[in-house]
């Protein structure tokens, strides 16, 4: 036996041809007025609340990203995932958290770490069950609601996604378990607009609906 691997899906949810993100995000519509759309551009009509939590999740993401991916991609996609709810869970889903963690993917990064930490994969049956075990005690608590933990968790999950892919593009599709590229196309557009305007929400607004 070479190592273990968790099975099944480890991304919130498997959605139709049309990736929308989570089922969480699907049920929840973005919380302020939309201005031109699908341009990122014009008017700013987002509240200064708004702005400020803008704010709020890009210093958490400065300070948590533990993935090679840039961190307006990553502030997307939290959007994208969560609309910034650190309390969201996914009805039908074991997603919580502003990255929607769900208790696979959480599993996951515990044995990542720990095969980082052997630098070989794991090999022992009681060795992973105790690393499974770690990771399914952490989706269980009120740490995974906690911003910073749950961000650190979900980058390093999407690195992992990452280098078990190849690519930034095929990580994505990794993550959604789907092949179609475009939950990817959407947060990738999104945070090119979000660049160019850092503290305004309308970019999010405009792109992912």
């Amino acid at each position: 036996m070479t190592g273990y691997r968790i099975p099944g899906p480890t991304c919130a949810t498997r959605s139709g041809a049309i990736d929308s993100g989570t089922l969480c995000r699907s049920l929840s519509p973005a919380p302020g007025p939309v201005g031109s759309q699908g341009s990122g551009e014009g008017i700013d009509r987002t509240s200064p609340a708004d702005r400020a939590r803008l704010q709020e999740i890009r210093r958490l993401v400065t300070a948590n990203n533990r993935s090679t991916l840039d961190n307006d991609l990553i502030i997307c996609q939290i959007y994208m995932e969560s609309r910034f709810d650190a309390m969201a869970k996914a009805p039908g889903s074991s997603a919580k958290g502003l990255m929607q963690m769900t208790l696979a993917a959480v599993k996951q990064v515990y044995q990542t770490r720990k095969e980082k930490e052997l630098k070989h994969k794991i090999r022992d049956k009681a060795e992973f069950e105790a690393c499974m075990a770690e990771g399914k005690a952490m989706h269980s608590s009120a740490l995974i609601f906690d911003e910073a933990t749950n961000i650190q968790l979900g980058t390093e999950y999407m690195q992992y996604c990452v280098d078990s892919a190849g690519s930034v593009e095929d990580g994505y599709k990794q993550y959604r378990g789907l092949r179609n590229g475009v939950y990817y196309a959407k947060i990738s557009l999104a945070a090119t607009r979000l660049r160019a305007r850092p503290d305004s929400m309308q970019p999010l607004y405009d792109t992912l609906k």
